[in-house]
C-alpha cells in the first residue's frame, strides 16, 4: 500500500512540476488584458497556451493508481474484519464502487454476490462506509456540467457593477483545451 501510494505521489509531482513549467512560459499560460470600464475592470482572455500533453496522461494514470489504493485499503478491511484471509471467491467479490445516485448505490447493493464476505454483506457497517464514499454525497451535482451549456460569449461582455451586487461580481469563462474542459473564474471589482 505504501508503495502504491508512493508512486501516486510521483505521478501527482510530475503533474505539478508540468503545470508549473506550463504556468512560467513566457506570457503565462493563460494571458489575460484589462480594460477598464468605469468603476470596474473586464478582464479580457487574449491567449490559451496549450496545456501539454502528458498532463492528461499523468492525471489519468494518478487517478487509476488512487482507485487501486481505494480497493486495497477496502480489500485488507474485509480480510480483517472476517478474521483473516479471504478464500478465492468471496475475494473476487470485493470491489470500491462509485455510483452517482442513492438509488444506482442500492441496486448495486441488492445486487452483489451471495458469495461476498459477511463484512460486505448488505446491511455490515463496512458497506455502510462505502456508501458514505459515493459520489452521490457531494454538495454538487455529481455529473460534470456539460460542455455547450456553458456560457462563452463571441464578444466580450461588459462586467456587472460591483455596487449593484453588493460586493466583487464575477464571471465565468469557459475554454476547451483540446479534449479538456477549463474553467476559469475571474473576479471583478472596482479599479
Amino acid at each position: 500500500m505504501a508503495a502504491t501510494l508512493a508512486h501516486d505521489d510521483e505521478l501527482i509531482e510530475q503533474v505539478g512540476e508540468l503545470l508549473l513549467g506550463y504556468l512560467a512560459q513566457e506570457g503565462g499560460g493563460v494571458s489575460i488584458k484589462e480594460i477598464p470600464k468605469g468603476p470596474v475592470s473586464q478582464a479580457v482572455i487574449e491567449s490559451v497556451a496549450p496545456i501539454p500533453r502528458k498532463v492528461a496522461l499523468l492525471v489519468a494514470d494518478a487517478l487509476v493508481v488512487l482507485r487501486a489504493a481505494l480497493e486495497h485499503t477496502l480489500f485488507a478491511e474485509a480480510e480483517f474484519l472476517n478474521g483473516g484471509p479471504l478464500d478465492e471467491k468471496p475475494a473476487k467479490t470485493i470491489e470500491m464502487p462509485a455510483r452517482l445516485t442513492h438509488e444506482e448505490f442500492a441496486d448495486w447493493v441488492a445486487k452483489r454476490p451471495r458469495l461476498a464476505p459477511e463484512s460486505m454483506k448488505s446491511g455490515s457497517e463496512l458497506l455502510r462506509r462505502v456508501g458514505g464514499l459515493q459520489p452521490f454525497h457531494r454538495n454538487v451535482r455529481p455529473e460534470p456540467a456539460p460542455i455547450g451549456a456553458a456560457d462563452v460569449p463571441d464578444e466580450p461582455r461588459e462586467a456587472p457593477d460591483a455596487r449593484d451586487h453588493g460586493g466583487a461580481a464575477s464571471t465565468t469563462v469557459a475554454f476547451i483545451l483540446g479534449s479538456s474542459a477549463w474553467f476559469f473564474a475571474f473576479g471583478m471589482g472596482p479599479c
